[in-house]
């Protein structure tokens, strides 16, 4: 963005929520809500929800949004009486053991677990953890989930 912004030119992405964009006097426009605004969201609903100790696993390979989100999870959770019971990282690979990040997720013994990482790793993620905790509510980053009075909030906590 460097380049961009010395050559004057605006930016629009629908895409950027990290803090790292956020409340800077540059020519870069987002659209869409800040990773603050999301994990605010979230905690509020997965602690309302009985999820106090949430287990996250995050994908270091893009640490701009991935630890943007842990790091305004954790301060929405603890704000909201819950805690981040253990934050497990990893990098996206194709060989990546997802059910070995499920089980040192589970070794912290969660209320709930969050993943916060792109589409097929999150697939992958639930898939294990469904294996070895079907019990256990999931969650995920890149959506809002529905307000606690929604009427698609009981069907959001059941598939998360």
């Amino acid at each position: 963005m460097p380049v961009t912004a010395a050559a004057g030119i605006f930016q629009v992405s629908p895409t950027i929520t990290s803090m790292a964009f956020y409340g800077k006097d540059d020519n870069l426009f987002r659209i869409n809500r800040t990773t603050r605004d999301n994990a605010r969201d979230y905690a509020r609903v997965m602690i309302g929800r009985g999820q106090k100790r949430v287990a996250i696993a995050y994908d270091t390979r893009n640490r701009n949004f991935t630890e943007s989100w842990l790091k305004e999870f954790q301060a929405a959770a603890v704000a909201a009486g819950g805690s981040v019971a253990l934050a497990v990282p990893y990098e996206s690979r194709p060989d990546v053991d997802f059910a070995s990040v499920i089980a040192r997720m589970l070794e912290a013994r969660p209320d709930g677990l969050l993943f916060i990482s792109g589409a097929l790793d999150v697939a992958r993620l639930a898939q294990q953890a469904r294996k070895q905790a079907p019990q256990l509510p999931i969650g995920a980053s890149g959506g809002r989930p529905p307000s606690s009075s929604s009427s698609s909030a009981a069907t959001w906590s059941r598939a998360c």
